[in-house]
């Protein structure tokens, strides 16, 4: 597997280049406005897509806030792929031209049923991810396919 090409950097966050299990995955039309990986399986998934997607984000004309909600949704989406669905995971954003940001995790498929808020455990740490989804962007959903489910967010660009 190879990592995006790029030199080895760091991030306010600490974190570095992609390690090389995660894997850049070439668009149709591979540009500085947007980007797509194949992800592990892995607790560490949510801290390789958050390094992967400052890393895109950087160079974009966006509010600090904005990066901050797209980072955390990012986290969400992916962390719930890994607690709730299959392998693989596909991670994609992409600047939709309309003033918007998009980010999607697609994963393998649903691990018993369709995920809803978790209503055992500590509410602090569990339940409310969808929930912060919703807050922080403008527009969100799922699409449900024999393949996968995709899980997506939108973001104005100059929130």
């Amino acid at each position: 597997m190879n990592a995006h090409p790029s030199s080895a950097s760091s991030f306010a966050d600490g974190t570095r280049d992609a390690p090389p299990a995660a894997l850049w995955l070439p668009s149709s039309g591979a540009d500085s406005d947007s980007g797509r990986w194949a992800l592990p399986h892995h607790g560490a998934a949510a801290q390789t897509a958050r390094g992967l997607v400052a890393r895109t984000v950087a160079e974009w004309p966006l509010a600090c806030g904005t990066v901050q909600d797209i980072l955390l949704v990012v986290s969400e989406l992916v962390t719930n792929a890994v607690r709730h669905a299959e392998p693989p995971i596909f991670l994609g954003i992409r600047r939709t031209g309309k003033g918007r940001v998009c980010v999607e995790t697609t994963d393998g498929g649903e691990r018993g049923g369709l995920r809803r808020a978790e209503t055992s455990g500590d509410p602090d740490e569990h339940g409310r991810g969808l929930v912060i989804v919703d807050c922080l962007s403008v527009a969100h959903g799922c699409r449900i396919a024999e393949q996968g489910t995709t899980w997506w967010a939108e973001f104005a660009e100059d929130r």
